[in-house]
């Protein structure tokens, strides 16, 4: 008998870690699709995209717009930059489910770095050049949305200010 129960406790801790294990390999390929952003010291967490119904300020952080008339604006924690050189590449962007078009200003201490032409629904910026270069180090910053219903610029909707770091390296 207890040669039986020696054998149901082994193979109970064995089932228990071959769970555990199977467990750990679908969080790992789960969070591995994933986007993530890290931040300048490397701490990385998931970036997102803000949703706001045209006249309201932004509601909480989602990936796709909860109504018809909404606008999901690019969220971001940081942007990586090259120390001493204007020419920049950063990933900004319209997201395509948008129904309008998008002015994107970055911001430093009030100072506009950048800003974008009217980029239409599913556009990307192409590279940017900024107004100055910048040192190494990090800094805060705000990315700022500007919405429109067209290239026109007739009728202003509700837009959005990011709070950032900018990763220059």
């Amino acid at each position: 008998m207890k040669k039986n129960a020696k054998l149901a406790a082994l193979a109970i801790l064995v089932l228990a870690a071959v769970a555990a294990l199977s467990v750990g390999i679908t969080l790992e390929v789960v969070n591995a699709r994933m986007p993530a952003a890290c931040t300048c010291s490397g701490q990385c967490r998931s970036a997102g995209t803000e949703t706001a119904a045209a006249g309201d300020a932004p509601s909480a952080q989602q990936t796709e717009p909860s109504e018809a008339d909404s606008i999901s604006i690019p969220g971001f924690d940081f942007l990586s930059l090259q120390a001493g050189v204007q020419e920049q590449s950063m990933p900004l962007y319209n997201p395509e489910n948008n129904a309008c078009y998008f002015r994107i200003s970055l911001l430093l201490d009030g100072e506009a770095l950048w800003r974008s032409d009217l980029l239409a629904p599913g556009q990307t910026a192409p590279q940017q050049t900024l107004s100055r270069a910048l040192a190494a180090g990090e800094y805060s910053a705000v990315l700022k949305y500007e919405c429109f219903t067209d290239e026109a610029e007739t009728v202003p909707l509700n837009g959005s200010e990011i709070a950032l770091t900018l990763c220059v390296q």
